[in-house]
Formats: structure tokens, C-alpha cells, sequence
């Protein structure tokens, strides 16, 4: 009777454990070795937005007043700006402007004014939809749109990335033919 298998095995499990304990504890090795990449990945991906510690605090760009100012100057009963200089700066008249704004708003939920954590209102669909069509119509840069419309460089590009898919979306149906 040959006990050298038995032997050999007996010996491993003293030394090393069990084949089932090496088992499970490559599978913990892999688990944590999978977790910790996540975790560094995580790191590697720029994020933006949030308080972070050494983060530069939110510039107060008062797009409050701003959105009112807009809505006097184009939109209210007696505005400053008469069709003329609309249709001069917006390459479009109001109600068009009107029109494609409340689609838009329809469309995708970023368009819509909304609050911060603070109760703090954020830019108003016409304020994101003025600095789109103004880059598109004018080629003004997303610094230009902080000055005249108060929004971030960030924002504005994101905002016209936005507006040009919301403006595909949701006017794609109106525009093409209904039998291709």
C-alpha cells in the first residue's frame, strides 16, 4: 500500500491549508485586487461639480438678475430692445425664440430652471437658450456668453451641446418627411 499520496497531501494541507482555503482565498485576493483598481479609476477620472477640499468656491455670477434684465430687455410688455434689435442679435424673431425655448424645455429636463441644494434658482431656459443660439448664430465664444448671459465656460459649452441634441430631437419629426 503506497501512502506517499497520502502523505503528500497531508503535508500540504499542514503547510499551505486546504486546495479549498487556497481557493477561497484567491478568490479574496482577486475581489480586493478588483476593488482597489475601481477605486483608483475612480481617482484618475477628472470630476467636476461638488464641494471638494481645495476646490475654489462657486463664482456668484447672479443669474437671478441677469434673467430678469434679459426678460425686460426682449420679452416684457414694453421692452428695451424693440423686434429689430432681436432678430439683429438672435438672427430669428421672438416668437421663434419663444417656440423653439418651451420645445426645448419639453425636451430635456437641463433647461429647466432649477434649484440648488442652498433654494439658490439656477439660469433660466431662456438664458441657456440665448447663449446657444447666440454661439451659433453670432460664433460668439463661451467667454463672450459669460459676459453677456452669466454662464461659466463649462456650462455654455455643455448647454450648446445640449441645445443642438434637444433641437434634433425634438424638431427631427416636424422637419423631415413623414415617408423616407
Amino acid at each position: 500500500m503506497d501512502l506517499t499520496p497520502t502523505i503528500g497531501a497531508q503535508r500540504w494541507s499542514r503547510l499551505w491549508g486546504s486546495s479549498n482555503e487556497l481557493v477561497d482565498d484567491s478568490v479574496e485576493l482577486l475581489a480586493i485586487e478588483m476593488l482597489l483598481s475601481e477605486d483608483s479609476d475612480d481617482e484618475e477620472e477628472p470630476r467636476r461639480g461638488g464641494s471638494r477640499l481645495g476646490k475654489s468656491p462657486n463664482i456668484d455670477r447672479l443669474a437671478g438678475f441677469y434673467a430678469e434684465l434679459f426678460y425686460r430687455d426682449y420679452f416684457s410688455a414694453s421692452p428695451t430692445y424693440n423686434g429689430e434689435h432681436f432678430r439683429r442679435r438672435f438672427r430669428m424673431n421672438r416668437d421663434l425664440f419663444k417656440k423653439i425655448a418651451s420645445d426645448i424645455e419639453c425636451h430635456d429636463p437641463y433647461f429647466r430652471q432649477k434649484a440648488d441644494c442652498m433654494g439658490k434658482f439656477g439660469l433660466t431656459c431662456y438664458q441657456k437658450c440665448a447663449a446657444a443660439i447666440r454661439a451659433l448664430a453670432m460664433g460668439s465664444s463661451a467667454d463672450d456668453l459669460d459676459d453677456r448671459y452669466r454662464l461659466a465656460e463649462s456650462t455654455a459649452l455643455e448647454t450648446l451641446r445640449r441645445f443642438c441634441e434637444a433641437v434634433v430631437g425634438s424638431h427631427t419629426c416636424a422637419i423631415l418627411p413623414s415617408k423616407i
